[in-house]
């Protein structure tokens, strides 16, 4: 099985120190290596970290961007193609999308995460 790398920016709270979505409350993953997010009805994914941190990524340099307990990170998924529930990850960009597009999965495993807001790998 060929596994494929996308990317999503989430929130880390320390209250529950899980991974949070953003722009969708089902999805909520454990901060563990290798555990595998699962939404039924598909979940969205960016194709460069570029492209992610354009678009749904917040200024790191404005002290009221995030509220005290919340850190922004880039999350790495690994996915297969047969989980692609919507759009092609293999569409061409156009050239002011940073090289990205967006498509949804239904699963995908927690590959590596970035905090930004402190600018330090995490895993």
């Amino acid at each position: 099985m060929t596994r494929f790398r996308s990317y999503k920016i989430m929130l880390l709270l320390d209250s529950d120190h899980k991974l949070h979505s953003m722009a969708d409350r089902r999805l909520i993953v454990p901060l563990k290596k290798g555990t595998t997010a699962n939404v039924r009805t598909g979940f969205w994914l960016g194709t460069t970290k570029e492209y992610v941190l354009a678009y749904y990524g917040s200024d790191i340099n404005d002290p009221n961007g995030m509220d005290p307990g919340e850190y922004e990170m880039l999350v790495t998924f690994e996915y297969d193609s047969k989980d692609v529930f919507e759009g092609d990850p293999d569409a061409i960009p156009a050239p002011a999308d940073y090289g990205g597009v967006e498509f949804a999965v239904t699963k995908a495993k927690l590959a590596s995460v970035y905090n930004v807001t402190t600018r330090k790998k995490i895993f």
